[in-house]
């Protein structure tokens, strides 16, 4: 018997800054169309408005391409979902992870940075601390 596929659905989040020093946010639905989304105060709104995790990193990052096939390797045994957030857009952002990404940030607010392993994302998304 052949299983059904599990479609995979991600959102690309991408941060601009705006002139009043707000954050924009734009929302990509598999990285295909952009709509643009209303001023945020801070990256971390993500969370509160979506309940979903957020993948900090940059489309140049050949580590964050490595995380992302973990992080969906997972997604074929647990439910849950998580948005690309690129740090190149905000220089805020830039400050905070530009020499940690791949960094993945639960709805709590814990981070698992790079490196790391299969395993250590499994307890991270279990709700370990890391």
């Amino acid at each position: 018997m052949v299983k059904p596929l599990k479609r995979v659905v991600f959102t690309v989040y991408f941060i601009v800054p705006a002139a009043d020093g707000n954050v924009l946010c734009d929302r990509s639905s598999s990285g295909n169309s952009r709509a643009g989304r209303p001023a945020l105060e801070g990256v971390e709104n993500l969370l509160d408005k979506s309940g979903e995790m957020i993948l900090y990193g940059t489309s140049a990052c050949h580590l964050c391409e490595v995380a992302e096939g973990l992080i969906q390797q997972q997604q074929k045994t647990r439910t849950f979902s998580y948005v690309k957030c690129d740090i190149s857009e905000s220089d805020e952002l830039f400050v905070r992870y530009g020499v940690r990404i791949p960094v993945l940030q639960r709805a709590d607010g814990a981070e698992l940075g790079w490196p790391f392993s299969a395993q250590d994302l499994d307890g991270f998304l279990a709700g370990s601390k890391v």
